[in-house]
C-alpha cells in the first residue's frame, strides 16, 4: 500500500511539473508566433489577409488546449473518486476489503452551500466540490471559499454551477 502511494505521488509530481513546463513552453511559442506575424506585417512580407488567416489558426490551438484541460479535469476527478471511494484493494497482499451496503458501506453525501459566484462559508477544513451534473472540481478548504471558475476552473462549461460541502 505504501509503495503504491509513493508511486502515485511521484507520478503526480512528474505530471504536474511537466504540465507546468509544457504550458509555459506553449505560451512562449504562441507569443513568438504572434510576434513573427506582427513583424511580417510591418516588413510587408505578410499581408493583412494572410495575418488574419494565420491568427485564425490560433483558435484551433485554443480549442485543443481547452479540450486537453477538460480531459485533465476529468482525470483529476476520477483520481479523486478512486482515492475517496469505499472500495479498497491492497494490491500488495491481494486482499479486497470491500464492504457492501449491507456491511457498513458509507454513502458519500453532499450538501449545497452556495451558487456560482457566491461564498461558501463553513467552519474548519472541509472537502468542497464545484460544478453541475457529473462534472465536478474538488478542493479541500478551510472556513470559506468563493464558488467560481477562477478558483476551481470550469468543470462544466456553459452550465450554471454550485458548491457543495461533503457531509461525513
Amino acid at each position: 500500500m505504501k509503495i503504491s502511494r509513493i508511486i502515485m505521488f511521484v507520478a503526480a509530481s512528474v505530471l504536474c511539473f511537466s504540465a507546468t513546463s509544457h504550458a509555459s513552453e506553449i505560451e512562449q511559442r504562441v507569443r513568438r508566433a504572434y510576434e513573427q506575424i506582427d513583424r511580417g506585417i510591418q516588413s510587408g512580407d505578410i499581408t493583412r489577409d494572410e495575418a488574419r488567416r494565420l491568427k485564425g489558426d490560433f483558435k484551433k490551438i485554443r480549442d485543443d488546449e481547452e479540450r486537453l484541460n477538460n480531459e485533465l479535469d476529468r482525470l483529476e476527478r476520477n483520481i479523486y473518486r478512486a482515492k475517496n471511494n469505499d472500495n479498497r484493494k491492497d494490491d500488495y497482499r491481494g486482499h479486497d476489503d470491500f464492504r457492501g451496503p449491507d456491511r457498513g458501506h458509507h454513502q458519500v453525501r453532499w450538501e449545497r452551500c452556495a451558487g456560482e459566484g457566491e461564498n461558501c462559508r463553513f467552519r474548519g477544513t472541509r472537502e468542497i466540490r464545484y460544478g453541475a451534473g457529473d462534472r465536478w472540481a474538488y478542493r479541500s478548504q478551510t472556513n470559506s471559499i468563493t464558488c467560481n471558475n477562477a478558483v476551481f476552473g470550469d468543470p462544466a462549461p456553459g452550465t450554471p454551477k454550485a458548491c457543495y460541502i461533503k457531509i461525513d
